[in-house]
């Protein structure tokens, strides 16, 4: 909700919206939830807030969500994510160990909206953010499946 009340004030939705609706159809699908991912990414945060450790999906991890989106076309594919509880329990155990309340959460871009839905019940408050929009002095922290 934080989120629709920001984008409901900003002076840029009006240009956004259009710029969603000039999109190709393929490109973003034409769901509510697809418009939606697409608005977020354009004019939501980039950065976590500060105080908020960020924690970077490893290649081992990000490989694992990727083969479970391409598995899975049309469907929500963290469903077909084999090793999604590892994937929680190692963000948990990074979360616990740096004692903080939140997590901030830096995948590649096409994954963003995927982990955002694996993340969303365990850590609701989580942020997930694309790697090519965090700032890349801000220091995070490494957290990947293990071998096997």
């Amino acid at each position: 909700m934080e989120l629709i009340r920001k984008l409901v004030r900003s002076p840029e939705l009006a240009r956004e919206c259009e710029a969603l609706a000039a999109a190709p159809a393929d490109h973003i699908g034409r769901t509510a939830g697809a418009m939606a991912e697409w608005l977020r990414e354009r004019l939501g945060p980039h950065d976590p807030r500060p105080g908020v450790p960020v924690l970077e999906l490893g290649p081992a991890a990000e490989d694992a969500v990727r083969r479970a989106v391409a598995s899975e076309p049309g469907r929500v594919p963290v469903y077909a994510l084999a090793r999604a509880g590892e994937i929680l329990e190692r963000l948990g155990e990074s979360r616990r160990r740096l004692g903080a309340a939140e997590i901030a959460v830096v995948v590649d871009a096409p994954l963003r909206r995927h982990v955002h839905r694996l993340l969303a019940a365990q850590f609701p408050t989580a942020a997930v953010i694309a790697r090519h929009e965090l700032d890349p002095d801000i220091p995070r922290e490494r957290v990947d499946l293990s071998d096997g």
